[in-house]
């Protein structure tokens, strides 16, 4: 009798990481992304790895080309250790999603942001890598904005990382619901601050649909500072439709519910919403409170009301006052 061999344990995670290895082995001169983010207290790319260095990395297209750029390719690559933003002007070569590549280029700096410029690939090695680097870094409103330049050990490490951004809101800046061909920069908060939310022009999210309440939002982890030191302007660039992530199912109010011809016995309600859709409106007593009666009341004039040098006199208030109090307490005896 032949007894099968037993298999040692093999977690899938484990796999993934395994295969991840293999796929982006880099070839002896490439470089760990991680070393090209320590910058100097000027905010720019330091020595040995200076602006106009020639360098090679191997690693993931986690954001491909004719995404940010339609002209140009612009493109993020990311390896176990760092993440690094590779642009080419007039483009000329063609960068997958999920693309294991090796890269070459000289080190530059466009406004704070660290890439490698003038870049083209190397090799291809393989396609369809997603599965281990397309996990994005969970970071808050404040960690992006304060805690991207790291003031200890001067260094960017989470320049140009996939990240994500939990429960956010807009609250300054107008979403790109028409597309005019512009970029758009708004500021999104979360329980812990504020940060920029940078949509780019040639992206899906130009045209598209406010998501309105909150959401959650994952993209590259950008920069744009125009004047040294380059330690501000981190913002977050999503990079498809689907990266913005609404909590409230849609569809969406586009501005503001508003009432009309109100009267003691009827209203009209008006709105808008992002897309063509059926709404239905509740009303009528609240069970949660006892269903309690309505009834509109106020002292004034009827024919003084909703104008200019409205008044009232300290009489009808006072006399309001009791009858307020006295509804109350029959309601409470009730």
């Amino acid at each position: 009798m032949i007894s099968s061999a037993r298999r040692p344990a093999f977690s899938f995670a484990a796999l993934l990481a395994l295969l991840a290895l293999i796929i982006v082995s880099a070839p002896a001169s490439a470089i760990p992304i991680r070393d090209l983010h320590a910058v100097t207290t000027s905010g720019v790319p330091a020595p040995p790895y200076g602006p106009g260095v020639t360098v090679t990395v191997t690693g993931v297209v986690v954001s491909p080309d004719n995404t940010f750029s339609l002209t140009s390719d612009e493109v993020v690559v990311r390896d176990t250790t760092g993440a690094i933003t590779v642009f080419r002007s007039g483009g000329g070569y063609t960068y997958n999603l999920g693309d294991s590549v090796t890269v070459t280029g000289q080190i530059a700096q466009f406004s704070g942001l660290t890439e490698i410029s003038n870049a083209s690939i190397v090799t291809t090695h393989s396609a369809g890598n997603l599965a281990y680097y397309n996990d994005p870094v969970v970071l808050t409103c404040k960690q992006v904005r304060d805690s991207t330049m790291n003031y200890t050990t001067i260094r960017e490490d989470r320049e140009s990382q996939l990240i994500r951004i939990n429960n956010v809101t807009v609250v300054a800046g107008t979403w790109p619901t028409t597309c005019t061909g512009l970029n758009v920069t708004l500021t999104i908060q979360d329980a812990t601050g504020t940060t920029s939310l940078f949509l780019d022009k040639d992206t899906q999210l130009c045209g598209s649909s406010n998501p309105s309440g909150a959401f959650d939002v994952i993209g590259i982890l950008t920069q744009f500072d125009t004047a040294a030191p380059y330690f501000d302007g981190y913002q977050i660039k999503p990079r498809f439709l689907s990266d913005v992530i609404p909590l409230t199912p849609g569809p969406n109010f586009v501005g503001v519910p508003t009432a009309q011809a109100t009267d003691s016995t009827s209203a009209t309600v008006t709105w808008g919403t992002d897309v063509a859709s059926t709404s239905i409106v509740d009303y009528g007593l609240t069970p949660a409170l006892g269903s309690p009666p309505t009834v509109i009341i106020g002292p004034g004039e009827l024919a003084l009301a909703h104008q200019t040098d409205e008044y009232c006199l300290v009489a009808r208030i006072e006399r309001a006052t009791e009858i307020y109090g006295r509804l109350i307490r029959q309601w409470c005896r009730a």
